[in-house]
């Protein structure tokens, strides 16, 4: 910065420079961001929410990653099934996380399918990838924060740990199964029905 302000840098240089500057505001600004949702832990502001939805917006934010890997898409959605009570804005960031996680994981080709279904009085969301998969060693821990796989820069290692606090705040459970070379599957369950306050409610008998 000092040489750019001082004019003894090339005007290629200095673009360069500029460059590294603004990548690394960017990694700053995502650290920053990951903490504050680690740290606040808020509560969910439930409504009812169509979950289809939100997965479909995902994928529209994220089409340029998969044109980039010439990856595949697949949803299998369950179109019978109903809104539910939710924060929209935290699961979105849940599901985002995890279609990121998945693509990164791809190699050239490799394929992301996305599920829903009701199973149980429970909703279902399934990501599932063809890629790299996650070694036995490691899978123990991909929830602990500040756990990371990632070079240095790439990732906090928050992603995961803040995505199962949400789950868990909206009464849920998030289930991963993985093999290493043929790819990777979260499964986030939700309750059906809720009551305004968050208590999973009882369905039938």
């Amino acid at each position: 910065l000092y040489n750019i302000r001082k004019g003894t840098l090339t005007p290629e240089r200095s673009q360069e420079y500029l460059h590294f500057m603004e990548d690394g505001l960017r990694r700053v600004q995502r650290i920053v961001r990951q903490l504050l949702d680690f740290s606040q832990q808020r509560e969910p502001e439930l409504a009812m929410t169509d979950l289809q939805q939100i997965l479909d917006r995902v994928l529209v934010l994220t089409e340029h990653l998969f044109l980039a890997k010439h990856a595949t898409l697949s949803k299998v959605y369950d179109e019978t099934l109903p809104s539910v009570m939710v924060d929209a804005h935290m699961i979105e960031q849940v599901i985002m996380n995890l279609v990121l996680n998945a693509v990164q994981a791809l190699n050239e080709g490799g394929q992301v399918t996305l599920r829903t279904r009701k199973k149980d009085e429970g909703y279902e969301i399934e990501v599932e990838d063809t890629g790299c998969g996650i070694p036995s060693e490691i899978r123990p821990h991909i929830f602990d924060p500040f756990f990371t796989t990632k070079g240095t820069g790439e990732g906090t290692g928050l992603g995961l740990s803040v995505s199962l606090g949400i789950v868990q705040r909206h009464a849920g459970e998030m289930l991963v199964e993985s093999e290493e070379g043929k790819g990777t599957r979260f499964t986030i369950r939700l309750p059906l029905v809720r009551s305004r306050a968050g208590t999973p409610v009882k369905v039938g008998t």
